[in-house]
């Protein structure tokens, strides 16, 4: 925890590893300020150290306030200082044809394991058409759990890749031949951008993984959706990748399998309506927690569930209740807890929500789906980048823009408080909800697959 970490440090003060992991369990635990300075130094200790830079870029995403050209920019610094000198002196040749073969599909990623990514990959590994895609799968997954074995299956060929180096990896793929190499990473933790700087396929795409841009220019091209990325209203220039648009989506969703069902509507047999968010703490902004505390005044019969994994630590807990309490809640209308380590229990905290709270302006995107899938409507705050217009994509394929997202907050206060007027309308959409998405585009995954194999 913090503290160790901490102790670890007061021992060996120029150690920057330990003080990149403080800034990544402060990230956790929702202080932003805190992570910056930590990561900060971790990279003036050792500024040879691209993966602490990495984390520092990926945390301008938590920021309170999300500025497009400086989330931009703070990627291009890091591109020009370590994936720079790896550029290739010649970059490799373009397919000119494929003399009837089928197009080779390289997907690389850390994350093929009890992982968001892992719930957003699934569906094209299994559904890819063989008598046109040949697909391969590099797995620098360092903590193989079942769903990494599950997975391992889908593909034609699935490398491990985690102990190759860059140079190895590249040597790989080159041999393999790929024609479109995916990076499924970006700047999150275990990603091989360098070896992407490498450009080891002459096409080399960004998707799912990060929210952002890449900020390296050999990655040529980002797979996005119109909802997340409108065209035609200045949002390439956010990325430096040209964006790529499929249809309706640009994530498919699968659902473990072992969700558990839908349970009643907890509104319907108690005294008041119970708001609620699983999401990561650093998402929750001060706007956030100033509009979440507003929404309490406004429904009075109502309270506030957070569950997240550090709410154990007592100092965590106790500094996200006092901000409540300062707003004028009663602390009995807030209930804090840990996050359940086994999947199906963490979703089943979903059956004591009435109605879920998306993070703004760092959405949900996981949590959303998961809630949907739940049965737990989320009501969103529409944004002007990606990261912050996740949950416009979600609720428009699945048809609950219209009551559930807002493009204020005060509208983001007033339709929460709406749904939350009318429980018998809430019940009826708690019972729906998980088949309307299993009929969205959400999760058509051969519908997906379709659409992303004509991209490529």
């Amino acid at each position: 925890g913090i503290l160790q970490v901490r102790a670890q440090i007061a021992h060996f003060p120029d150690d920057s590893a330990s003080w990149t992991l403080l800034g990544l369990l402060t990230r956790e635990a929702g202080l932003h300020d805190e992570t910056v300075r930590h990561l900060q130094h971790a990279v003036l200790l050792d500024p040879s150290r691209h993966r602490a830079a990495q984390h520092r870029v990926f945390q301008e995403f938590y920021a309170p306030e999300l500025v497009p050209a400086r989330v931009r920019a703070v990627h291009e610094r890091w591109a020009e200082t370590y994936a720079a000198p790896h550029y290739p002196r010649t970059p490799p040749a373009p397919i000119r044809h494929l003399a009837g073969r089928r197009l080779r599909i390289g997907y690389v990623s850390p994350d093929w394991k009890f992982h968001p990514v892992a719930k957003f990959s699934e569906c094209f590994l299994r559904h890819h058409d063989r008598t046109r895609f040949e697909v391969f799968c590099y797995s620098c997954t360092r903590r193989v759990d079942a769903r990494t074995r599950a997975l391992a299956h889908l593909p034609e060929h699935w490398v491990e890749a985690t102990r190759l180096t860059d140079e190895e990896l590249c040597g790989q793929i080159r041999h393999d031949g790929i024609d479109i190499l995916v990076d499924l990473a970006g700047h999150t933790p275990g990603s091989r951008a360098l070896v992407f700087a490498r450009q080891p396929s002459s096409v080399q795409v960004s998707f799912i993984g990060h929210i952002g841009t890449t900020g390296i220019p050999t990655i040529g091209y980002r797979v996005t959706g119109a909802f997340a990325d409108p065209p035609d209203q200045g949002y390439d220039a956010h990325w430096t990748e040209r964006l790529v648009y499929l249809p309706e989506t640009a994530w498919c969703f699968s659902a473990p399998t072992d969700a558990p069902p839908v349970a009643p509507l907890p509104g319907a047999s108690q005294r008041r309506i119970t708001f609620g968010s699983l999401s990561h703490l650093g998402k929750i902004s001060p706007a956030t927690l100033a509009t979440w505390s507003r929404l309490l005044h406004v429904v009075s019969d109502s309270r506030l569930l957070l569950v997240r994994d550090p709410l154990r630590d007592r100092e965590v807990r106790a500094r996200f209740l006092r901000y409540f309490v300062d707003a004028g809640i009663a602390p009995d209308r807030i209930d804090l807890r840990d996050w359940p380590q086994n999947q199906g229990n963490r979703l089943a905290a979903y059956h004591a929500m009435d109605i879920a709270l998306d993070p703004f302006p760092y959405n949900g995107m996981t949590t959303t789906c998961d809630a949907l899938h739940m049965g737990v409507p989320v009501v969103a705050l529409a944004g002007e980048i990606h990261v912050a217009r996740m949950g416009v994509s979600v609720l428009s394929n699945v048809g609950l823009a219209g009551p559930c997202l807002a493009c204020s907050e005060n509208e983001y206060i007033e339709k929460a408080a709406r749904l939350a007027a009318d429980r018998a309308a809430l019940a009826v959409l708690r019972r729906e909800l998980r088949p309307r998405m299993e009929r969205s585009p959400l999760m058509n995954e051969p519908q997906f697959t379709r659409h992303l194999e004509s991209a490529f």
